[in-house]
């Protein structure tokens, strides 16, 4: 390895270090908003399940009204 090489790889070692330490910085900078944005999506989530489970419910009893429907014809 000749002394350039040595600079060259030196630097790029610095360089990455930097790069790291930026990105570190920014992602625990960004944490609260990400815990945040996650709060959210949970409770989208849960509103959604149950807007699920009322349209099951809706489903099976429009099905057994059917079926009785059937029966009595």
């Amino acid at each position: 390895m000749n002394l350039w090489t040595a600079i060259v790889l030196i630097v790029l070692a610095g360089s990455a270090v930097e790069i790291v330490k930026i990105y570190s910085r920014r992602s625990s900078k960004q944490q609260p908003e990400l815990l945040r944005q996650l709060e959210e999506l949970k409770q989208r989530l849960g509103r959604q399940e149950k807007r699920i489970a009322n349209l099951e419910t809706l489903v099976l009893d429009r099905e057994t009204e059917r079926s009785f429907d059937e029966v009595s014809r």
